[in-house]
């Protein structure tokens, strides 16, 4: 797994974070305590935000942070009020540039720490209820980019803790329906650059390490000769997959199904379950894409062409106007065969009659396509829906 931090307050340099602590993220990155891997070396990032609070900078690698020249210049000359860091132990993905966290989006950062059990089977399902608008901002190859675009999909903008209930929700039926038992183990920071949110769950109910450091004001009245603290405000806080040091009375355990919030004025902590992501939890957008009439197949070779066929139904609105790509694709007609030609069922010279299809009448057929979820024909008055 991974380590990360993320920390809000008064403006500081990203290095007396970084490394001046005893158990710095740079320590963690080579000695991790908590950690399911004890070396975390498969690439790292950090996200800022600048003076004007607008989108975060990021800078990733996939190179370990413990001898970084280039992350240690940066954190020696770039103060920050909100920052992320994250240090990388890959769980199957590619060590790649790409799959380095945080990932960001607008104004938005995200990072994570977990897994979903069995990603490589789960991947495409996943993908295919991501916005269309935003599938092509998919830069890696990790769950946790998908996780994220999952949960901008399902309404980060508006609610963030409920986004991501449903991003988690989501997941688990997903998982479930394949017969994966603990689908999801997730620590999660999310920050739109005024609020930073951090969930603790899991599945199987054990979750990663979660901890935030206690108010300054009362970290600054236990440990008084604390340099670090002497020029804070009282709502600096820092949010650690393992605490930086061992002074009593500094860090506090994230209880499981948690989220923090830490905002301007009041901290909160609130409990946090998955919610359903469906009809009873918003649309799962770009349903049109699923192929309907696979479920109702009953032979292996049935549900095969009825994947393919379905799968062209549904690219039909998408389509109209290119009858070049709509001969592309075959469909299967309502003898099981598969059709030679997309072009036959829209009409056109006799000659592209299908060999299992309507009949022809002055070269063009009596419909416009077969309903391949039931062995009838539907009117060509009827619209292709999603």
């Amino acid at each position: 797994m991974c380590r990360w931090l993320a920390y809000s307050g008064t403006p500081v340099l990203l290095g007396d974070i970084l490394y001046k602590p005893a158990h710095s993220l740079i320590d963690q990155s080579l000695h991790s305590r908590m950690g399911v891997e004890t070396t975390n070396g498969d690439g790292f990032g950090i996200g800022w935000y600048g003076s004007d609070a607008g989108t975060p900078a990021i800078v990733r690698d996939t190179g370990p942070a413990w001898n970084n020249r280039n992350l240690q210049e940066i954190a020696d000359h770039v103060r920050s009020p909100l920052f992320f860091a994250h240090v990388r132990a890959s769980t199957g993905a590619a060590v790649q540039q790409t799959n380095c966290h945080p990932f960001r989006h607008g104004r938005w950062m995200w990072m994570h720490n977990g897994a979903i059990t069995d990603f490589h089977r789960m991947r495409r399902d996943l993908c295919l209820a991501i916005d269309p608008t935003l599938f092509s901002l998919l830069e890696g190859s990790t769950d946790s980019e998908v996780m994220f675009y999952l949960a901008i999909t399902l309404g980060l903008d508006q609610d963030a803790p409920g986004a991501v209930a449903r991003m988690a929700g989501l997941v688990e039926r997903m998982c479930r329906e394949h017969g994966v038992e603990f689908p999801l183990q997730m620590t999660i920071a999310v920050t739109d650059s005024e609020r930073l949110w951090a969930f603790r769950y899991s599945s199987q109910g054990t979750s990663r390490s979660l901890f935030y450091s206690s108010r300054a004001d009362a970290v600054r009245a236990l440990h008084p000769d604390l340099e670090f603290l002497r020029g804070v405000s009282a709502e600096t806080r820092l949010i650690v997959s393992e605490p930086l040091g061992d002074l009593p009375g500094v860090w506090n355990e994230v209880p499981e199904n948690s989220c923090a919030v830490v905002q301007p004025g009041l901290d909160e902590l609130l409990s946090f379950a998955p919610q359903p992501a469906g009809p009873a939890g918003g649309p799962v957008p770009l349903t049109r894409w699923t192929p309907r009439c696979s479920l109702k197949c009953k032979s292996v070779r049935n549900r095969l062409l009825g994947l393919l066929g379905g799968a062209c139904l549904q690219i039909e609105t998408a389509t109209k106007r290119a009858p070049a790509a709509r001969s592309a694709f075959p469909h299967r007609g309502p003898c099981g065969r598969l059709r030679s030609s997309w072009r036959a069922c829209w009409g056109g010279r006799r000659s592209l009659s299908p060999r299992c299809g309507p009949p022809m009448t002055g070269g063009r057929p009596r419909w416009k396509y077969w309903n391949l979820s039931a062995s009838r024909r539907r009117p060509a008055s009827w619209p292709v829906t999603g």
